[in-house]
């Protein structure tokens, strides 16, 4: 028997870290195969939601590589490429959109952000009702 006063309607996802990887491991990947130190994760947890590249400078200034901000930009740009969203989410989208759910997106990226990811990612923001 269905309680229409507790029958979940809508389900919220949130866009970094859960429907694409964690960026702080992505973070330190790059810094390692540039051959530069890891980010103190404290650092990055306090300046997370900066825009991006206000991000990545305080982060290479805090492992004494100021200078080098360009290059991980660049390295980052390969990096996206390889990103991929993990096939069994979003048939498990498509199957809560199916049961009649709505589907939301939770993010602190900007629109134009957003849909950039989407395509690197291969996410089809149609999922969503947004």
């Amino acid at each position: 028997m269905s309680n229409k006063e507790t029958d979940i309607i809508t389900i919220s996802f949130d866009l970094d870290g859960t429907l694409i990887p964690n960026n702080l491991m992505k973070i330190n990947e790059i810094l390692r195969k540039m051959g530069l130190p890891e980010a103190d994760p404290e650092i990055i947890r306090i300046n997370w939601g900066k825009p991006f590249y206000e991000l990545i400078s305080t982060i290479m200034q805090s492992i004494g590589y100021p200078d080098a901000v360009e290059s991980f930009m660049n390295e980052d740009k390969k990096h996206k490429t390889s990103l991929k969203i993990n096939e069994d989410i979003i048939l498990t989208l498509w199957s809560l959109r199916g049961m009649g759910h709505y589907l939301s997106l939770v993010t602190n990226r900007t629109k134009e952000s957003v849909i950039y990811f989407s395509e690197v990612i291969g996410l089809d923001l149609s999922i969503f009702h947004l």
